[in-house]
């Protein structure tokens, strides 16, 4: 990209329109506010709508104070073709108006950026205030995605000859990302360890079920008990047995079941007399039932009267059975309730002793199984060990690869590089990690505390390394460089601004340290 000439107007101190043309080499001499830096400031105002530090909404700063237009109109040559950029500014009454051309047709900035390239790194390589106003984070976003890694087989060569153990380690690992890789080895090495103390607590199981001290088993004789139980049943056996008075019960119930039916038989009207025509006597109508109730009532009695005979043989029964359960629980009761409660005693002994047995049997069963199982605990903790050492090495190695591969890329980025330096990673000593850590520095001093001299230095050499690795040919504005002894070759275009006391601005081409 070759800025062939700039045409300004109403920007800065350019009241009224003066046209520059540029070559390879440019020399921008003249005293102080004579307008050196303004052409620099026009150039990224032009192409990229921003001040000299970067900064857009910046075109009511930058117009002519006795003007409300400015016009910036830019040539320049990219990828062979040659392009007329123009951008338009008026101040209206509430805001400012831009308007953009390129070659002649109206256009915009994402059309700019498409001939240029990329707006920001054009920035970074042609504006010493913009690159050196950016901070450490900013760089590393726009450095570090360019700065390319080194073949993985390069860092293996290197790695070989320091470290021959991790390369054969990482004999197959496919390490496309160590830092992935690393984490995801670290993360089933987590895994692994937590295993181990689980077999580790399994193993200690296993001994204290070996080590554990089982008692005897307490022999069971129910001699005892089947005897208090056989002496129960005997006395118990003794025991009398009531009467049966079911029959007499049963014919009992027939009788009154009788005698209810007799009785429903009686019928009571009252006496209905009438008179013989013959004879003349009175004839009483009611006398055949008078007689049967005559006859039902007799039975009823006779009915009554054995129902009392039965209930008076079964009352004497039950009493007498009642008087035989007196006597024998009278004579008995007492001896039952000792054996009872000496039985009890022997039952509950038994019922501690067979608990006793139960876990003297579990004991045993217990130690059946730690010893099957001891061998494959043992097994699993060597297996899971061996893991364990094995992903250690695999994530040392990968570190180790990690760490080569870093140094090997910023090696790779400061041959480039004289006095200034950039770090990109840090190793953590704790853990041997790399991490990101961007830092910019010029003679071993951050950017910030660097004299004029060493700030344009530190610009050329960042702004070069930058083109190196965007492979791009963005130009370069050197401001102040009457404060600089010698300027390092930029091979691309060239702006030179010297301040010389007390002259006019003067833009001719020219040769490096002329």
């Amino acid at each position: 990209m070759i800025i062939r000439s700039l045409g300004v107007k109403g920007f800065r101190g350019y009241q009224e329109y003066r046209h520059f043309e540029f070559g390879m080499i440019n020399e921008i001499e003249g005293g102080n506010r004579r307008g050196k830096s303004s052409i620099m400031e026009a150039i990224s105002f032009g192409l990229a709508g921003v001040d000299k530090y970067g900064k857009e909404r910046c075109a009511d700063r930058l117009m002519n104070d006795k003007g409300n237009e400015m016009v910036i109109s830019i040539e320049l040559e990219s990828d062979g073709k040659i392009y007329e950029i123009e951008r338009h500014v008026t101040r209206m009454k509430s805001k400012m108006d831009t308007r953009i051309y390129i070659n002649r047709l109206q256009g915009s900035q994402d059309q700019i950026d498409q001939i240029i390239g990329n707006k920001r790194r054009f920035l970074i390589s042609f504006l010493p205030q913009f690159l050196l106003t950016m901070s450490d984070k900013e760089m590393e976003t726009e450095f570090v995605s360019l700065i390319p890694l080194p073949r993985d087989k390069d860092v293996y060569a290197e790695l070989e000859e320091e470290n021959s153990d991790s390369i054969e380690v990482l004999k197959g690992v496919p390490l496309i990302d160590p830092r992935v890789f690393i984490s995801k080895e670290s993360e089933e090495l987590k895994q692994l360890k937590e295993e181990l103390i689980r077999l580790e607590g399994k193993e200690e199981e296993i001994r204290e079920a070996l080590s554990a001290e089982i008692p005897d088993e307490i022999p069971v004789d129910m001699t005892e008990i089947n005897g208090l139980k056989e002496a129960i049943k005997a006395i118990e056996g003794l025991k009398p047995v009531p009467t049966n008075i079911s029959d007499l019960q049963n014919k009992r119930q027939s009788l009154l079941g009788e005698y209810k039916a007799l009785q429903s038989g009686l019928v009571f009207e009252e006496d209905h007399f009438i008179t013989c025509e013959n004879c003349g006597h009175e004839i009483n109508l009611n006398a055949e039932q008078a007689k049967k109730n005559e006859e039902i009532t007799k039975k009823m009695v006779d009915i009554q009267a054995e129902g009392k005979k039965i209930a008076s043989e079964i009352e004497s029964i039950q009493t007498a059975d009642q008087k035989a359960a007196d006597e024998f629980k009278s004579a008995n009761d007492a001896s039952l309730a000792e054996l009872r409660a000496e039985l009890k005693q022997l039952e509950s002994n038994l019922e501690v002793t067979q608990k006793h047995n139960l876990e003297v049997k579990v004991l045993h069963e217990n130690r059946k199984k730690a010893k099957g199982r001891q061998n494959s605990v043992r097994d699993d903790k060597t297996r899971i060990a061996q893991a364990i050492e094995k992903a250690e090495a695999r994530i040392k190695a990968a570190k180790a690869f990690n760490i080569k591969r870093c140094e090997m890329q910023m090696e790779d980025v400061q041959k480039h590089l004289n006095r200034a330096s950039i770090r990109l990673f840090e190793v953590v000593r704790s853990t041997g990690e790399i991490k990101p850590a961007f830092k910019a520095e010029f003679d071993g001093k951050p950017i910030r505390v660097l004299s004029t001299s060493e700030e344009m230095l530190c610009f050329l050499e960042f702004s070069k390394l930058f083109r190196t690795f965007s492979k791009a040919d963005f130009p370069v504005f050197i401001d102040w460089a009457e404060s600089i002894e010698e300027i390092p070759e930029q091979h691309t275009q060239t702006f030179i601004a010297r301040m010389i006391p007390f002259t006019e601005l003067e833009v001719k081409e020219g040769v490096v340290n002329a």
